[in-house]
């Protein structure tokens, strides 16, 4: 959640095969490096694909 609400975009906004929307947000804490590839179709929802 920290990522999220506080990461920020470092890679896309870029259109997947299925014509969602998705980019990358990352967030440098503690000591480590996290990034959320996000997928989104605003304002209904919002799907964290992977974290790593």
């Amino acid at each position: 959640m920290d990522c999220l609400l506080k990461g920020s975009i470092s890679e896309g906004p870029y259109q997947v095969a299925n014509g969602a929307w998705r980019c990358n947000v990352s967030r440098h804490a503690t000591g480590e490096e996290m990034t959320c590839v996000v997928e989104f179709d605003l304002p209904r929802r919002l799907l964290v694909v992977t974290v790593f």
